[in-house]
This record gives structure tokens, C-alpha cells and sequence, in this order.
């Protein structure tokens, strides 16, 4: 086969190879934007499109996550920012994650050059006793490797709403 044959089949084939994968690519939510418009409750949207449970693994949960919050950033219907805090919050969930549960831990601040290190450095302090306690989310095997560093087990599926502030 001669080097100009090969060219022209390797082009036509790079042309229609991403064609071909797209079209086998299901849209993860076709409902997401219905008749084209912006959904009044985006993350509910996004909640409804990629059912937390549905997941076999959390790989495939965040994808569809990431899918759909890319799809509502190019349709308009939020900005840089939201998107990547719902792809941040879908990172930090048990979605897709059997058996794993939030775990939410406190810390003390600590007072240092007077001001609160670690916790809120907005507030001034001459002792740690002063300083806000804050709350730590971070995702446990189970619940009982929650308790062993002495953190309290979430029923939110998201560090983002586990915890209080």
C-alpha cells in the first residue's frame, strides 16, 4: 500500500473514530435541561441526574457529576465557580462507595501570634481557649474507623454537608 493510500485512511479514520465514540457516549441526563432552559434547582438537577446510589463505583458517580455540571456551565446556567464546587463536593462523598461513611472530627484553634491559627485567622486571641473550634470531614471505611480517631459518623453522603460549621 502506498505512503499517500495510508495517509488518506489514517485521516478519514481519525475523522470519524470521535464521531463514532460520542455517538456510542450516552448523554448521562437528557432530562438535565429541559426544552434547553436552566433548571431552577441546579444541584438538585445534578442530584436527580447522578443518583448517589446508582453508582456501582466512585469513579463513574463523579463522572456523571462532572458531566452534567460541564453541560450546565456551557448552557449558562451556573458559573466557574458552582461547578466546581458540585464537582469538588461529588469528590468528597461515599457515593459509589459501599459501607463508607463521613466521618466529622473537631479541632481546636490555636492561639499563635494572636491569631487564630487554623481555625479563623480573622479572630484575634492571647489564649487557645478563645479561638473557634472547627469542624473536619473527611470519608471512613465505616463507621466504626470513624470512631477509632475520634470522630463522630455523618449521615450526609458529602463532607460538604456533613458537618456543622
Amino acid at each position: 500500500m502506498n505512503r499517500t493510500l495510508k495517509g488518506m485512511i489514517v485521516t478519514a479514520a481519525l475523522l470519524v473514530l470521535p464521531q463514532v465514540a460520542s455517538a456510542a457516549r450516552p448523554t448521562p441526563c437528557p432530562d438535565l435541561l429541559p426544552g434547553g432552559a436552566c433548571p431552577a434547582d441546579v444541584g438538585a438537577a445534578v442530584a436527580t441526574c447522578c443518583d448517589c446510589g446508582a453508582f456501582p463505583n466512585h469513579g463513574q458517580y463523579v463522572r456523571c457529576v462532572a458531566h452534567a455540571t460541564n453541560a450546565l456551565r456551557k448552557a449558562g446556567c451556573l458559573d466557574q465557580s458552582a461547578r466546581t464546587s458540585l464537582k469538588r463536593c461529588a469528590a468528597r462523598s461515599t457515593c459509589g462507595k459501599p459501607g463508607f461513611v463521613t466521618c466529622c472530627r473537631s479541632v481546636a484553634g490555636v492561639c499563635l501570634d494572636g491569631t487564630c491559627a487554623g481555625t479563623d485567622p480573622a479572630v484575634t486571641c492571647t489564649t487557645n481557649e478563645e479561638c473557634p473550634i472547627k469542624s473536619r470531614c473527611s470519608i471512613k471505611h465505616d463507621a466504626d474507623s470513624c470512631l477509632a480517631v475520634g470522630g463522630t459518623p455523618g449521615t450526609a453522603s458529602s463532607c460538604c454537608n456533613a458537618c456543622a460549621p
